[in-house]
């Protein structure tokens, strides 16, 4: 995972788009030399994180790097927009051409540290057709590991699952 320097919008961006570009290809060069057979990109330092609508230049900021690395990298390439903006990160691989993106929350809502975040699946699989992209995977967290999930404490895993596994089958 690359995790790109903070993005316009963002209280730690320093202002130097070329700077946070240049640091990102220079993460993925070093992944590609390792031999690396697939990379996510993800706006790891956009900290507080914040729920949509993230900020329109650190949108257009992501998106220019996930292009430039498309012409770099022949592998999938993946995106995760936090915190929960996963449509956002559907918009940016349709128009960046890659191959995947992370979710949070996708069919259960849990605790973030913005707040409640609702399940998106329904969302993000209308979206996704709108976009034509339905070559674009979901690879969807099932407890996120930064949450809470007292909302849903009375499923098993397996219930959850479960659920994502039949949104799968029905698409």
């Amino acid at each position: 995972m690359v995790a790109v320097l903070p993005l316009p919008g963002s209280p730690m961006y320093d202002g130097n788009d070329r700077g946070v570009i240049d640091q990102a290809l220079a993460d993925l060069d070093i992944y590609q030399r390792a031999g690396v057979d697939s990379i996510i990109f993800e706006n790891d330092h956009d900290l507080p994180y914040i729920q949509p609508p993230l900020d329109e230049k650190g949108i257009a900021l992501m998106t220019k790097i996930v292009k430039e690395a498309r012409q770099t990298f022949d592998g999938p390439i993946g995106v995760q927009m936090l915190e929960a903006a996963n449509i956002t990160s559907l918009e940016i691989a349709a128009e960046a051409g890659l191959d995947y993106i992370r979710v949070e929350a996708f069919v259960f809502a849990h605790v973030g540290g913005s707040g409640i975040i609702n399940g998106s699946a329904g969302k993000i699989l209308r979206r996704r057709k709108e976009l034509q992209a339905e070559h674009i995977q979901v690879f969807a967290d099932v407890k996120k590991k930064h949450g809470s999930h007292s909302l849903t404490i009375d499923l098993d895993i397996t219930d959850e699952i479960m659920q994502q596994n039949f949104l799968w089958q029905t698409e």
